[in-house]
């Protein structure tokens, strides 16, 4: 009897198993090289977005802002695919995700007051760029502007949204590039592995009730 008893619990076991690991497999297997194919700026709605790729990772300006993560590499999404990374999921070597070069975009959507999709873009991480931050001029720029460019930005926001703040790693000569908020072990593009010491820059951006950008600043870090 006892025997019997423990072979069922034990069958038991293998049940609940396999559909977690299933699962472990989903989230880091090849992907969908047609994930993002069905946004179009003026006609996608936010509730078909929302629908396709589930709960935003970031809402901004009374939800007319809304942002993803996204995994796949560049220049082989068509053979490898898009996916999309859960917002707590760590990009680092401890997560589902294999290494900082498959966590490489935030997908930026604006929605006008239909809620319907007017701007979008997909930010890429880890990428120097000595022109990343030249769009930046106070009194002028916008905060969809800021946003199509940078992505979501990291930690927290201040006094309603109106102070965001970004991860900076880089200098002005070699090229600055952005870093995920929940990045784990961020890699150059030769896949070399970046350490905090890399990460030198807090940008701060104070906007207005009107969502024009008034004062900035890069904030060395350590």
């Amino acid at each position: 009897m006892k025997l019997a008893r423990i072979s069922e619990i034990s069958k038991l076991a293998v049940y609940l198993i396999i559909p977690l690991l299933t699962g472990c497999a989903t989230l880091s297997g090849p992907g969908d090289a047609t994930l993002l194919s069905f946004i179009a700026d003026g006609k996608t709605s936010k509730q078909t977005a929302i629908l396709k790729l589930g709960q935003p990772s970031g809402t901004f300006e009374q939800e007319r802002i809304v942002t993803y993560r996204i995994a796949g590499r560049k220049g082989k999404q068509q053979k490898k695919g898009y996916f999309l990374l859960d917002l707590y999921t760590d990009t680092g070597t401890g997560g589902f995700v294999e290494s900082w070069s498959d966590a490489k975009f935030n997908l930026v959507l604006i929605f006008d007051e239909n809620n319907v999709l007017q701007q979008h873009s997909l930010v890429q991480f880890g990428s120097g760029d000595k022109t990343l931050l030249d769009f930046i001029d106070d009194g002028k720029t916008a905060r969809q502007t800021v946003m199509l460019k940078l992505g979501q930005p990291s930690g927290r926001t201040l006094e309603g949204e109106k102070i965001v703040f970004y991860r900076i790693g880089g200098n002005k000569e070699d090229g600055y590039f952005l870093l995920d908020l929940f990045a784990g072990q961020p890699r150059d593009r030769e896949g070399s592995v970046k350490t905090w010491i890399d990460i030198t820059f807090s940008l701060v951006l104070i906007f207005d009730e009107n969502n024009v950008l008034q004062q900035h600043s890069l904030v060395a870090v350590r």
